[in-house]
């Protein structure tokens, strides 16, 4: 009865074993015959038949519990391996995140350190610098200074965030005035300066001119701008000649009536 139920067991266990499991199936099948045998022990010929099956079941349960256990070793291994990859690229993507935000934040600051805050125009320190590193590069190029007509009326008529709003006004209408590779200043209070790269005195005449015109028919409150002109080689070889001449012509600009343009050379 005992071996009946064993044999019933086992053969129960075949018909479950999963059918990929073939050596864990071939183990189950030499025990059942091994037992099945067994039953027959009497005949010495199947007691030793029966003893080499169950032999086979035994090493046939020891090579699948191997190799179960080196299965899954090493799917522990892809496991770990598969996390480590996944930890990796998202350190990468952070590290890169991390890395994007602060460069942005530096462009920020250095716009920041580099931006006159009403404007958006370059500051005073900055676009001397322009004009220093324009002149070390030693290829021509041209300064234009400027500035509203009669800015403190407009300042006491209307008072002086309607002179700040002027000032802005100004700075947008220059910038669509000018190239891309063209800088824009602003030098001090309504007082501003471009530098326009590879521009000879001539065409800084022309520029000088598109300005002009844009200010008197788009700017708000309707003004006007008188605007000094110098050229890099021929005005001035340092940046302070150039500003000394263009602000020599800014003055002249006014002794002539104002909303004009005119160039300072020292004689």
């Amino acid at each position: 009865m005992k071996r009946i139920f064993i044999i019933a067991i086992i053969s129960f266990n075949i018909l479950l074993a999963n059918k990929d499991e073939k050596i864990f199936s071939q183990a189950l099948l030499n025990l059942l015959i091994s037992e099945i045998l067994i039953i027959f022990e009497s005949i010495r010929i199947i007691s030793y038949i029966s003893t080499v099956f169950k032999c086979m079941a035994y090493f046939h349960l020891y090579i699948y519990f191997f190799k179960k256990v080196n299965f899954t070793s090493r799917n522990k291994e892809k496991i770990i391996e598969k996390e480590k990859g996944l930890y990796n690229k998202f350190s990468k993507l952070e590290f890169e995140k991390q890395l994007f935000y602060m460069k942005l934040k530096n462009e920020r600051l250095l716009n920041l350190a580099q931006r006159d805050e009403l404007t958006q125009a370059y500051n005073k320190r900055t676009i001397l610098d322009i004009i220093e590193k324009s002149i070390k590069s030693r290829k021509r190029f041209s300064v234009l200074m400027y500035d509203i007509d009669n800015f403190k009326k407009i300042n006491d008529v209307y008072g002086h965030i309607t002179g700040d709003k002027a000032i802005k006004n100004l700075a947008q209408i220059s910038k669509r005035s000018i190239r891309d590779v063209d800088s824009l200043g602003r030098y001090g209070g309504d007082e501003f300066i471009i530098v326009l790269p590879d521009i000879s005195h001539k065409g800084a005449i022309h520029v000088a001119e598109r300005l002009r015109d844009n200010v008197s028919c788009d700017s708000i409150p309707r003004f006007t701008v008188s605007i000094g002109i110098a050229s890099y080689p021929n005005d001035g070889k340092t940046g302070d000649e150039l500003i000394e001449i263009a602000d020599k012509g800014l003055y002249m600009s006014k002794e002539k009536g104002k909303n004009a343009l005119s160039h300072g050379r020292i004689m």
